[in-house]
């Protein structure tokens, strides 16, 4: 073995064993091939596809997970790795819940929309200019606190969780009721400070304005000179003891071919020249056409 200490990761869509070893794979078959898009929908419509390519990052982070575990097994026993990674696999270890409830109560679980098994009300709920804000009662306590702040009088209606559950479409449309018209934003602010959780469904623009995130400087600004200054999405997370790096952008592609491979390998300006006409290098994609 030349370098026994080698760590290699393969991220195969099916892994790199058994007959589907060859399919191609990208997030839309992993998703599916996972379970995740036929639990995602409307009771009544048939399986989505989650909106984003969730498949992809669900599979580096199992990846980055299982490399982690693979620099430590080497810290303790100097050996290296091959890591067999399934991308459909890493995927159903999210909805691994679900394949375990198919086994006991011996029926596939079907889609949900957005209701909950033990939480009512629990749903997404229109307000003014075509928003929404969504809204979920864990307890009774809750309940009774969304029930005073929509002052509509009368008895507390569906006391208990159980009257709850069993009446979730009359529930969700009371609630709808009152939440049409209204700001979502300020609906959001005014039940979470009763201990409800309530949060605005963001779009883009709401993002990118939104006030909270500018407060933690999450977005970086960067410059790219086909479109200008943009935001960018910066890391989530902080270090209380080390400062990150300041954000640049992505380099473009073979910027810095002469920098690395004459600069700091010692290729002549010939040999790069070369290259270039191989078109082993380069600074567009082969096949590009330029007008």
């Amino acid at each position: 073995m030349i370098k026994p200490d080698l760590i290699m990761l393969s991220m195969p869509g099916f892994g790199a064993v058994g007959d589907w070893r060859d399919y191609a794979a990208f997030a839309w078959t992993t998703e599916q091939m996972s379970t995740i898009c036929h639990l995602t929908g409307y009771p009544e419509s048939g399986p989505l596809f989650t909106g984003t390519t969730c498949g992809d990052p669900l599979a580096g982070l199992m990846g980055a997970l299982a490399m982690l575990a693979a620099v430590n097994h080497r810290r303790r026993t100097g050996e290296g790795q091959h890591i067999d990674l399934s991308q459909v696999e890493a995927s159903t270890t999210f909805v691994g819940e679900k394949l375990i409830e198919c086994q006991l109560i011996g029926a596939d679980p079907m889609r949900a929309g957005n209701a909950n098994s033990w939480m009512a009300p629990h749903g997404i709920y229109p307000c003014d200019d075509d928003r929404w804000v969504a809204i979920a009662c864990e307890d009774d306590d809750q309940w009774r606190a969304l029930w005073s702040e929509m002052e509509l009088g009368g008895p507390l209606p569906y006391q208990s969780v159980e009257d709850r559950l069993s009446s979730t479409k009359a529930l969700d449309e009371l609630i709808a009721a009152w939440t049409a018209g209204r700001d979502a934003d300020e609906l959001m602010h005014r039940l979470q400070s009763v201990g409800i959780a309530a949060a605005t469904v963001m779009n883009g623009r709401d993002m990118l304005a939104d006030a909270h995130l500018r407060e933690r400087e999450w977005f970086v600004m960067l410059d790219r000179e086909e479109i200008g200054v943009k935001h960018h999405l910066g890391e989530p997370f902080r270090f209380r003891d080390a400062i990150l790096p300041p954000a640049q952008r992505a380099a473009y592609l073979g910027e810095h071919n002469h920098q690395i491979l004459g600069g700091e390998l010692g290729l002549t300006a010939g040999e790069l020249d070369e290259l270039e006409r191989d078109k082993v290098i380069g600074t567009m994609p082969i096949g590009t056409v330029t007008l």
